[in-house]
């Protein structure tokens, strides 16, 4: 098993990318390999100055694709890279994993499980961290239609940062991010692979960082997107909740 990282990046800001990686320096991966491409959306700034010393590859884009575009690009490279039993994650500059986040969630996946996902640290706008915890005391493992269920009661909570989930190439299949949608195109994402996924493993342990610092800006421009996307979102869950 080869776990690959891939970070989407635009314009970066050179040290929340370096605490990004540097996680990753840090983090242990048992007997398994890593992998971590930075898929660069065609920057102003030079992105491969930023990565020097760090072991990682950079694919840059002719053209800006535009957000979502460029996380189907990633997910369009592991697609083409994936062999055996490799598997995913995504990370978001200004994001970071604990130490022990990539062994303990390619252990889950090793034992058969088609998603691994986990409770994570919110470093937020203002006021002191918190830790965001969707399951009521212990690890759980669910099936597709109790994880969509799951979504309808409390949203995106497999991804509310994109950074927890673990999958394969199996359950990702054809399945990408919505590009007509903004605000909610990952919720439905996620939504979509959880329908796919046999079982699903979460982990009630933080082992991810979720910066919102810099998400401040998108957040900002969001309300009335969020408002349809989620109305939008909801019809939708009862659709793939009935179909299970």
């Amino acid at each position: 098993m080869i776990i690959r990282v891939f970070i989407p990046v635009y314009n970066p800001d050179k040290v929340a990318l370096k605490q990004t990686l540097d996680s990753l320096s840090f983090s242990y991966c048992g007997n398994v390999g890593l992998a971590i491409t930075v898929v660069d959306n065609c920057s102003d700034v030079v992105v491969s100055e930023m990565l020097a010393g760090n072991s990682c590859n950079l694919i840059r884009n002719d053209t800006n694709l535009g957000r979502i575009q460029n996380w189907n690009k990633c997910l369009e490279i592991f697609r083409r890279e994936a062999r055996d039993n490799d598997v995913m994650k995504f990370l978001f500059v200004g994001d970071t994993l604990e130490p022990e986040c990539l062994s303990m969630q390619s252990q889950i996946m090793d034992r058969g499980f088609d998603v691994v996902s986990s409770a994570h640290h919110v470093n937020p706008f203002r006021g002191d961290s918190y830790v965001m915890n969707h399951s009521d005391g212990g690890d759980m493992i669910i099936t597709a239609k109790e994880a969509v269920v799951l979504s309808q009661i409390k949203g995106n909570w497999l991804a509310g940062c994109m950074a927890c989930p673990m999958f394969g190439a199996d359950v990702l299949g054809d399945i990408e991010f919505e590009t007509s949608m903004s605000w909610a195109s990952d919720w439905k994402f996620w939504t979509d692979l959880m329908a796919r996924a046999k079982s699903i493993y979460y982990m009630d342990k933080p082992l991810v960082n979720f910066n919102a610092q810099h998400r401040a800006h998108f957040l900002a421009t969001q309300s009335e997107i969020q408002k349809q996307e989620e109305d939008f979102m909801k019809g939708y869950l009862s659709e793939i909740s009935k179909a299970l």
